[in-house]
């Protein structure tokens, strides 16, 4: 999505082209999406209440970043636990259309260049929703793969006690996918 007369950033345009949403665009994906009927003014007030940028907002507009502020608001009942409780059975739609908490580096404790490395913190993500970690691979010492932030010097954990780790903790508090986003350096 362009910034428009900005022209400070440069991200993706909606399926229309546009750089932004109309109170009639977001009308639609509220009704299309969230499945509410709202009116006009009330996406004229999302706007006047999510929208960061002083021009698009005396436009009427709301941009990339005001759409993920609208949508992370906590007054926005984007998802309702209490309503749709996802089961693998009902995620029908490509990977894409969702959103996954994710988390990257996951194994590191503190700094990513000299901090220490801990099995525990994928049990820690895992049990908060997380549903994608992150295991930079490295060959070890052994023969068998370590996990670890390679060319720096956090400490390193052994692969096997990863997986075993997120075996036991991955479908505790969800029964939702998890994904592995193996950086694969062996």
């Amino acid at each position: 999505m362009e910034r428009g007369s900005q022209g400070n950033s440069t991200d993706r345009t909606n399926a229309s082209g546009c750089s932004f949403l109309t109170p009639t665009m977001l009308k639609q994906f509220i009704e299309m999406h969230q499945m509410e009927i709202v009116d006009d003014d009330y996406t004229v007030k999302i706007i006047q209440e999510h929208e960061p940028d002083p021009v698009y907002r005396s436009k009427q507009q709301l941009s990339f970043e005001g759409f993920v502020r609208y949508m992370t608001d906590s007054m926005n009942y984007a998802f309702v636990p209490e309503v749709i409780k996802p089961d693998q059975d009902t995620l029908h739609y490509p990977l894409n259309y969702y959103y996954i908490c994710s988390s990257h580096n996951t194994y590191l404790t503190g700094h990513q260049l000299k901090g220490e490395s801990s099995s525990e913190m994928y049990r820690q993500v895992l049990l908060t929703g997380c549903r994608c970690v992150e295991l930079d691979c490295w060959d070890g010492e052994n023969g068998l793969p370590q996990v670890f932030h390679g060319h720096t010097l956090t400490s390193k954990i052994g692969f096997r006690e990863v997986l075993s780790v997120i075996n036991k903790s991955a479908f505790v508090t969800s029964n939702l996918p998890v994904i592995l986003s193996i950086e694969n350096h062996c």
